[in-house]
């Protein structure tokens, strides 16, 4: 599904990569997996225009997949990544929630350049996934060294990701 993705963690895009600092190990079991997102730092994903202390399965790709594509498009602009993104939404609504356990988490840092404090607060917290995890696992390993959501420059958005057989 993502073939740009496999590429980098199988190895045959070797510069990029190094470039990205990737080093992982992705993993393909058959049949289902739970899988664990633990939010290590505030996460501020936005829904409808509003910062959300909620998340489900397909906002979460869809907030992965913007921040590896303006990631992509300003460090690899020789790579072209064309995704239809329509599957790949639909198909991340076969993935459940199955327990979520967040709390939002207030945050502020100065900002020099507007003089003022500026909020940073997002959700903490962990999410239980449900279902076949296989062919997301590129993209979920790729969320954990890149983040995710409003703020993953400043370091927000990090998550890890924990699986097990279901």
């Amino acid at each position: 599904m993502f073939a740009f993705i496999d590429e980098i963690f199988q190895g045959k895009n070797r510069a990029q990569s190094r470039r990205l600092g990737l080093n992982i190990e992705v993993f393909y079991g058959g049949g289902k997996l739970l899988g664990n997102l633990r939010f290590l730092t505030p996460t501020r994903i936005k829904t409808n225009g509003r910062l959300t202390g909620d998340i489900d399965f397909r906002e979460l790709v869809i907030n992965l997949l913007r921040r590896i594509c303006t990631l992509a498009y300003f460090h690899m602009p020789e790579q072209e990544i064309e995704w239809d993104w329509r599957p790949i939404l639909e198909a991340a609504n076969d993935i459940e929630i199955a327990e979520k356990n967040l709390r939002w988490h207030d945050w502020e840092r100065y900002s020099n350049r507007q003089k003022t404090r500026m909020k940073m607060g997002g959700f903490l917290g962990e999410v239980t996934l449900r279902g076949d995890l296989g062919d997301w696992l590129p993209l979920l390993r790729l969320g954990e060294v890149v983040h995710v959501g409003k703020g993953a420059t400043f370091g927000l958005g990090k998550y890890e990701l924990n699986t097990e057989a279901h």
